[in-house]
């Protein structure tokens, strides 16, 4: 709609803004020359030369035009649909500081309710050497970590011959590409130096999971931890600081805690969430008094859209 020109639209115009002179003193001043509130003129200003409603902008009719929006890089990141009916959650094993009693305990009763899917949900290997931290030149070299996460892909077949396997990148594993980035940008996109090629995913017949990438069993979302950064999963119960983003059923790892939290809403809808214990070390040099526990999950199938949770705490290499 066309709006009327004011009786100050042509004082306005008439009276240009002087250099050196700020547009809010210019309009006080025309303001008080022509014994009228400030905010009239503020107003007519705003209206007629601000909002620009008057006429409509003019363009150079030689500019080239285009009828579509320019190429977009921006990544859609779809959800991984788990394959299997019983799937056996294994968070944060850490190789080449894996504790191996646990992880025997974890398989074993893998092996004992017959799942068929393995998911390794993030931080499956370390990278300390590759790390932006401090070394330690006593610690097992990148070369022999790779060799030992190999040797570990090599026993879960063993142990799950026909299972789905996957291997979702948590903040440990994305170490590699940042330090490819970081000091050999020129190996970046070279196949041989690809991070799932080095750990011969395609031989041991993994599939990936990206770094940030959700997964989902049914209905429920399986991350990392690390999606939401270190400070939402700091309170007193982790499942309930991933419940206060997720807003959904979710489970995570990352934290190396086991914990539930479940809310009901109005209308009596359950909604819980999940954090899974490690299957590493529990003093770690960088956190020698952390409050960490051993555990992993079993998720079972119910229908088209529900889920079974048994989210088990080990300790001493037994199922509590």
């Amino acid at each position: 709609m066309k709006t009327t020109k004011s009786r100050w639209y042509k004082v306005i115009l008439d009276n240009p803004r002087p250099e050196n002179v700020s547009q809010n003193k210019w309009l006080r001043d025309l303001a008080k020359q022509h014994n009228v509130a400030f905010g009239t003129i503020v107003k007519a200003h705003y209206t007629h030369f601000v909002k620009g409603k008057d006429e409509p902008v003019k363009f150079d009719a030689s500019t080239p035009t285009f009828k579509v929006l320019p190429k977009s890089d921006a990544k859609e990141n779809k959800a991984v649909h788990l394959q299997g009916k019983k799937a056996l959650v294994l968070c944060d094993v850490h190789i080449p500081y894996h504790d191996i009693p646990s992880l025997h305990c974890a398989v074993n009763e893998g092996i004992r309710q017959k799942v068929d899917t393995i998911i390794l949900n993030g931080d499956f290997m370390d990278c300390h050497e590759i790390s932006r931290f401090e070394k330690n030149k006593f610690k097992r070299s990148f070369r022999e970590e790779v060799q030992a996460t190999k040797q570990f892909f090599s026993w879960l077949r063993f142990k799950f011959p026909k299972a789905f396997i996957y291997c979702k990148l948590g903040n440990h594993e994305v170490r590699y590409m940042k330090y490819i980035r970081s000091n050999a940008a020129a190996l970046e996109g070279i196949e041989n130096f690809e991070f799932t090629n080095i750990l011969d995913f395609d031989r041991f017949g993994l599939m990936l999971v990206e770094n940030h990438q959700q997964m989902k069993f049914n209905e429920l979302s399986i991350i990392h931890g690390n999606e939401y950064g270190g400070s939402t999963f700091s309170p007193v119960n982790v499942a309930r600081g991933l419940y206060t983003r997720a807003k959904a059923s979710a489970m995570c790892g990352h934290s190396h805690v086991t914990s539930e939290h479940t809310e009901v809403d109005i209308n009596g809808k359950i909604t819980t969430c999940w954090s899974v214990g490690c299957l590493s070390e529990l003093r770690p040099d960088y956190a020698p008094f952390a409050k960490y526990n051993q555990g992993f999950a079993i998720v079972s199938r119910k229908g088209n859209t529900g889920f079974h949770v048994q989210n088990y705490r080990i300790l001493d290499g037994k199922i509590l």
